[in-house]
């Protein structure tokens, strides 16, 4: 029998297209880390599937007070979780959107309304366990087909504990707040520094519970590291650890 003399050299490609075909990478931390950032460019950078798991919580708050749903029935909060359509995925330009029922929602969920309801729900044992699923299946589900990079904080702990590489932002809380208080100067926003310092220590302290560090973590301190020299310092070590895996 002839053999396909394009097997070898598509598997090739695939490998030089999605060289993270096989891993799962997580970027877990505290708001304003930069996490989500980091992931985001990760994911441009190694052509993978990406998912920022806090969009999940957003999502079915959003979702909840569509149906007139009391954010307080964290019963009722978690049922529409596991029945609401979701989804996430790359609308171009390195942009990616949440899709709710196929209806893209993304401005929808960044709603000071949703915002509000978020502390109501997503530090909820049984909402944190309807959404948990979700995020786990996308990993398997897209880890083979192209390599997938979460963003969250109990990625590596509890969503895929057998990720290739795990990756735990830390940094001063005072830095972190000024960097998320550019963020909202730069969208026009007028914002005070301080206020945003005392928000973030409140949510550390709220989120502490569920943003975990696990032994393995490599961790990265961006209190003084502009985002491309932490953007090198990730890849530097994804590269290391998939390279061991593959030889």
């Amino acid at each position: 029998m002839r053999r396909n003399p394009y097997g070898r050299l598509r598997g090739m490609m695939d490998t030089t297209s999605n060289p993270l075909k096989g891993h799962v990478i997580t970027v877990d931390g505290p708001s304003a880390s930069g996490k989500g950032t980091l992931a985001l460019r990760l994911a441009k950078h190694y052509r993978v599937k990406y998912l920022d798991t806090g969009t999940l919580y957003r999502a079915v708050v959003y979702q909840a007070l569509q149906e007139g749903v009391d954010l307080a029935d964290t019963p009722a909060v978690a049922a529409v979780g596991q029945a609401m359509e979701f989804d996430y995925r790359h609308t171009g330009n390195n942009v990616f959107a949440t899709f709710l029922n196929g209806e893209n929602v993304e401005a929808g969920i960044r709603t000071p309304e949703v915002e509000r309801g978020i502390p109501l729900t997503a530090p909820e044992p049984l909402v944190r366990a309807a959404l948990r699923g979700r995020q786990t299946d996308f990993a398997q589900q897209w880890k083979d087909v192209y390599g997938v990079v979460l963003d969250g904080r109990d990625c590596g702990a509890v969503i895929y504990p057998q990720a290739t590489v795990k990756l735990f932002m830390v940094g001063d809380t005072r830095q972190r707040a000024e960097r998320r208080a550019a963020q909202y100067m730069a969208q026009g926003l007028d914002v005070d520094v301080e206020t945003i310092h005392a928000d973030l220590l409140r949510r550390d302290a709220r989120d502490a519970p569920n943003t975990i560090q696990t032994p393995d973590a490599v961790v990265i301190d961006v209190t003084k590291l502009g985002i491309e020299e932490v953007l090198a310092t990730a890849i530097e070590v994804i590269d290391k650890f998939t390279s061991v895996q593959q030889s």
